[in-house]
């Protein structure tokens, strides 16, 4: 018997060979994946690193187009900057399904800033290849020359171990570099180990990842710190060197022209404290530059001399920021650049020293002893106003003495949201006069303020008759106000007054009227939650109705008060009636909260009853109507309430009496 399974064993061991596992492997991946519009089979990077910093870098890809949905991979892009790198080699083919190999049809070389007029050396290369079609691979080549580094002698670099657009069979990084040459190496949420072989004089690093699933996100993803898995390779010894690198170029490229200290003396007049000072500047280039991307971040690091930028009045960010330090310096008033990403973002700080990390650059104002962070582009703000894309932000401040990091203040989110105040007086036929006054979030305020400045005073009134007509519902319109809507900043305030025909439902001798029922997150909906939440915003909601009823009706049915709350939100609704008024108030206050997976469940729940308990409306009806005389059929709202949850269900769900206390 022992013999048997001995032999048994062998049979066994002769036939799952590890190339026999593999090949299981790749045909589930390979099943798991038949729908995708693209497959890659490989992605592989080689970087051969010289001790200056410059390298040589090759890129190759092989990708299926298994449908339709992946022929736009037809047009293949190569960016590069012609100042300090050369592109060498592009090979690209496409293996049709019949077995016939197309070379590309045409390569252009294209100006990135075309009809800009912009002092720009980025540039890209538009390689065209036929025969995109269902069941076809195409493979790529392209090899860069980088002539030299940002930083001189220094390196620095991401491997992402993940696959974003589609799924990955095999990635691959190779680092080839002199012998003794330092690099420091940080994983994040990977365990990837490289394979390490020497030869002649140099090291070859290897890092090697196989049948990537394409990342599946979802709402409320938490940050991109507890998502992402990277491999961080430089050479940079600490963030000091970055602040030193950093500060000197802009040490090189801030010059005060004349004319930059005339305007600056004209734009002070009169101006008493440094704030007013720091408006009035900012003011002045938000009002004559123009925005110009030049894509921080990649290889387009260099400040453009402030002179320069100001005389052409155009420029990116860092561009914008530096003649922003230089007029501020005249006015007596220390700024510095930071550089920033958001709060989803991979916060640098206890990571490996490089630049990568960031995409953008906004302003550092010294002011009463602290730093305040302002984005020079975000027109319709003050300039200590936070907008919602920069708060919670990481920063690195550049100041010539080994930099900081900080982190852009939050807001209470009040101002996020919108305060509206309504009074309707209804009609028997259910039309009403309404007037109703509305405090505007400010990310709202500021857009529709830049678009109305800019608007022809005919397009403004069409504008406004459109919104009348809509709100009215083909009604009259008495009278429509937008308070501050020609401010420089804050929110707008509007106020209507109008009769609609059409505002309560009429069924007979009963009208049906209030706001309904309010539809559940779509972020809720799924059976199951992979990743934590994130809800990264705060806002706070408030709406008033006040429904006054014609004398010779009565009040059927009143909906009952709901009150919701959980970690990232506190709900609202309740009702009271005094005579012939009846008195609506809705507040919703959304919390930032970072919550576990584990949690979705409750909040899923909380979610569906926020939807339903909120599906009723007022019900009213005209004097001598028996009350078991209401049409059913026309009371959808109140068919389709359910009971409550039980108690046991609703427990952490139900509480907070007020809000906002």
């Amino acid at each position: 018997m022992y013999l048997k399974r001995l032999i048994l064993a062998i049979l066994l061991s002769a036939v799952c060979t590890p190339q026999a596992m593999a090949d299981d492997v790749s045909k589930s991946w390979e099943q798991k994946h038949r729908d995708e519009p693209v497959l890659y089979r490989l992605v592989e990077e080689t970087i051969d690193l010289n001790r200056d910093g410059s390298y040589k870098d090759t890129e190759h890809y092989v990708m299926e187009i298994r449908n339709e949905g992946g022929q736009d991979l037809g047009e293949i892009t190569v960016p590069y900057d012609r100042s300090f790198q050369a592109v060498k080699v592009i090979k690209a083919f496409i293996m049709t399904p019949d077995g016939k190999r197309h070379k590309y049809t045409s390569i252009q070389d294209l100006d990135v800033y075309s009809g800009a007029a912009l002092y720009s050396d980025a540039r890209v290369k538009v390689v065209t290849m036929p025969n995109v079609v269902p069941s076809s691979v195409l493979e790529w080549q392209t090899t860069i020359l980088n002539k030299k580094s940002l930083i001189s002698g220094t390196f620095s670099s991401l491997f992402d171990c993940l696959a974003y657009e589609a799924p990955i069979r095999k990635k691959q990084l190779t680092l080839i570099v002199p012998k003794g040459m330092p690099l420091q190496f940080m994983n994040w949420h990977t365990a990837i180990k490289p394979e390490i072989t020497e030869h002649k004089g140099r090291v070859r690093y290897v890092w090697t990842l196989e049948y990537l699933d394409k990342l599946e996100t979802e709402d409320y993803m938490p940050s991109a710190d507890d998502v992402t898995q990277y491999v961080s390779i430089s050479n940079i010894n600490g963030w000091e060197t970055i602040d030193g690198w950093y500060w000197g170029l802009v040490t090189k490229n801030l010059r005060v022209s004349t004319a930059m200290k005339e305007t600056v003396n004209q734009l002070i007049e009169g101006k008493r404290t440094p704030g007013d000072k720091i408006q009035a500047i900012l003011d002045y280039l938000q009002a004559n530059f123009r925005y110009v991307s030049m894509s921080f971040g990649s290889n387009l690091l260099e400040p453009h001399p402030s002179d320069e930028v100001f005389d052409n009045k155009y420029g990116d960010c860092k561009d914008q920021v530096l003649v922003a330090m230089a007029m501020l310096k005249e006015a007596g008033i220390t700024a510095y650049p930071a550089f920033f990403t958001d709060a989803g973002s991979i916060h640098p700080e206890n990571k490996i020293p490089m630049p990568n990390y960031f995409d953008h650059v906004i302003l550092a104002i010294e002011l009463e002893g602290k730093l305040i962070y302002t984005d020079e582009l975000a027109k319709g703000y003050r300039f200590d106003e936070i907008p919602l894309y920069l708060q919670g932000g990481h920063v690195f401040v550049v100041n010539g003495q080994g930099g900081r990091f900080d982190t852009v203040p939050v807001t209470s989110g009040d101002e996020n949201g919108v305060v509206k105040t309504s009074t309707h007086t209804l009609k028997e036929d259910g039309a009403a006069i309404v007037e109703t006054t509305a405090l505007w979030d400010i990310q709202t305020s500021v857009g529709v303020r830049e678009g109305w400045k800019n608007m022809p005073e005919a397009d403004k009134q069409k504008m406004v008759d459109a919104l009348n007509e809509k709100v009215s519902s083909g009604g009259r319109v008495f009278e429509h106000r937008l308070e501050n809507i020609d401010g420089p900043f804050g929110r707008i305030r509007s106020y209507m007054r109008y009769e609609t025909p059409q505002f309560a439902e009429s069924a007979g001798s009963f009208l049906t009227f209030g706001l309904g029922g309010n539809e559940r997150d779509a972020a809720f909906t799924k059976k199951k939650r992979i990743y934590p939440l994130n809800f990264a915003a705060a806002s706070y909601n408030q709406t008033k109705n006040v429904y006054i009823i014609p004398k010779s009706f009565e009040v059927v049915h009143l909906p009952q008060n709901v009150e919701l709350s959980c970690e990232y939100f506190d709900y609202s609704r309740t009702y009271k009636q005094d005579g012939q008024a009846i008195a609506e108030t809705e507040t919703v206050l959304f919390k930032r909260a970072a919550l576990p997976v584990s949690a979705y469940g409750r909040l899923k729940d909380l979610e569906t009853q926020y939807s339903r308990l909120t599906n009723e409306k007022i019900i009213v009806k005209k004097g001598g109507v028996p009350r078991d005389a209401i049409p059913v059929a026309d009371l959808t709202a109140r068919q389709a309430m359910r009971k409550p949850l039980p108690e046991d269900q609703t427990a952490g769900l139900v509480g907070t009496a007020d809000i906002r206390k």
